[in-house]
């Protein structure tokens, strides 16, 4: 794969995993609940938060 769209991958890769993160804080803020839950389940997104 040449170089450039190497990077272009990568790039879109990024902003999708982006809005996933966002998406998932967003979840959590709108559901308090769900936050202890995860933490108590020991999630990775328990641990990216802490």
């Amino acid at each position: 794969m040449p170089a450039k769209s190497q990077e272009a991958l990568f790039a879109v890769t990024m902003l999708f995993e982006r809005v996933i993160w966002l998406a998932r804080r967003c979840a959590i803020l709108l559901n308090p609940g769900q936050a202890a839950l995860e933490q108590q389940v020991g999630s990775p997104a328990a641990e990216s938060t802490a």
